[in-house]
């Protein structure tokens, strides 16, 4: 008997990512990226999915930040598969708290987000390292808030679109350096030590503010790489977000 799986769609500003998962297992079967064309019509959306006809998929759940494709991408999933995807919605259960005013502000990948991070732990800050920076805390398993800046590869591509004489440089987000000797060293050790930054501080801060003893860390998203030389334990796992809408769809079917 084939397994029955479910297509999980994530539409971001900069790419789309497909995932296809059997609904008792979180080790992905096959994942595309597609940049971003937020001009994509249903025949090109209907030509993406059809990489997936083959997979019985059965079910699927569609989160997006670009409006105009979640209706294309949900037209196409109906005439692709036959099935009508799983939209976030008012009456959508998650497995942690969260203000109506909170849930009304965000975007759908970090309800994602905090849904696997819930996952973890009651107490956890959840990172996306993506075309933003977002950061997801959550405290006694109530999103208590977020935060958002400009990701890491957003910030190097303007800073090189403004200095010409970095424009035939290609850099490597993951790099561990923490200072470099030349100029492509320099912005891996800046790109590596604006992580780590990042991480550090909100961590420390958010343990020392709210007096927290077991507040566990998330790193996720396309940029998310390891933490050298820290004292807490985390957990890096790119796929966090469209697991957490596949945690999503489970909790509402």
């Amino acid at each position: 008997m084939k397994s029955q799986n479910i297509l999980i769609i994530d539409i971001g500003n900069s790419y789309i990512k497909i995932g296809l998962y059997e609904k008792n297992n979180d080790k992905s079967k096959k994942i595309v990226l597609i940049k971003t064309n937020k001009e994509m019509l249903l025949q090109e959306a209907k030509k993406h999915l059809k990489a997936f006809s083959s997979c019985n998929v059965s079910c699927s759940i569609l989160g997006s930040v670009v409006p105009d494709l979640k209706k294309v991408f949900e037209e196409a999933i109906i005439s692709v598969f036959n099935i009508k995807p799983y939209l976030i919605n008012k009456d959508t259960k998650f497995s942690f708290k969260l203000d109506d005013c909170v849930r009304n502000e965000i975007g759908e990948d970090l309800l994602a987000l905090s849904e696997y991070c819930s996952q973890i732990n009651k107490n956890i800050i959840g990172f996306s390292f993506g075309t933003a920076t977002a950061s997801v805390f959550l405290f006694n398993n109530k999103l208590e808030g977020v935060f958002i800046l400009p990701g890491i590869s957003f910030g190097l591509n303007h800073l090189v679109n403004k200095a010409s004489l970095l424009e035939e440089i290609e850099v490597k987000t993951d790099s561990n350096l923490l200072y470099g000797n030349n100029t492509k060293q320099a912005l891996e050790a800046g790109i590596n030590n604006l992580r780590r930054g990042v991480v550090i501080s909100s961590y420390y801060g958010t343990q020392k503010q709210y007096k927290i003893n077991d507040l566990k860390c998330l790193i996720s998203g396309g940029e998310a790489s390891s933490i050298d030389e820290v004292e807490f334990e985390y957990i890096v796992d790119k796929e966090a977000i469209l697991l957490g809408f596949k945690k999503i769809y489970l909790q509402n079917n």
